[in-house]
């Protein structure tokens, strides 16, 4: 018999995963979301890199050391209790416009861009696309590659 709901104790759970625009609130997102490292605060819908320290901050292309590892948006004010998303549907806290262009790691703070960076020293790394022109919601799926320019 099929079970629809409950918690999986044994055994392979086999589905589709499902990412749907929602509600476009700021750091409201579906996908791969993880629990880890050090407690912050932190800012919904900002973009924060794992530190070698074991906690989260504030990414930029402008640094390579923040622009390179792994990147998350922040689902919400406390890192490990709202969870910080990997991969997925989400909405950012500003806006980078236009539905269906790519997004990359903006030199602004925890943002991102749909203009590449072209500054000496700057980080380009693709973070995903922009799924709804004006509300911030965005494929994030970032590159596992990227390029400091010189």
């Amino acid at each position: 018999s099929f079970v629809t709901a409950g918690i999986v104790t044994t055994g392979t759970w086999a589905s589709n995963r499902k990412f749907e625009l929602s509600e476009p609130d700021v750091g409201n997102g579906e996908g791969d979301i993880v629990y880890f490292g050090d407690s912050v605060a932190t800012n919904p819908g900002g973009i924060y890199y794992y530190d070698t320290n074991g906690s989260w901050a504030l990414t930029s292309a402008s640094a390579v050391g923040t622009a390179t590892g792994l990147l998350v948006v922040a689902l919400g004010d406390l890192s490990n209790e709202n969870g910080m998303l990997i991969k997925g549907m989400v909405t950012l806290a500003s806006d980078p416009g236009g539905i269906s262009l790519p997004l990359y790691l903006s030199e602004t703070e925890g943002k991102a861009t749909t203009t590449a960076p072209d500054t000496s020293g700057a980080v380009v790394r693709a973070l995903g696309y922009v799924m709804a022109d004006g509300s911030g919601q965005i494929y994030f799926d970032p590159d596992k590659t990227w390029v400091e320019l010189s």
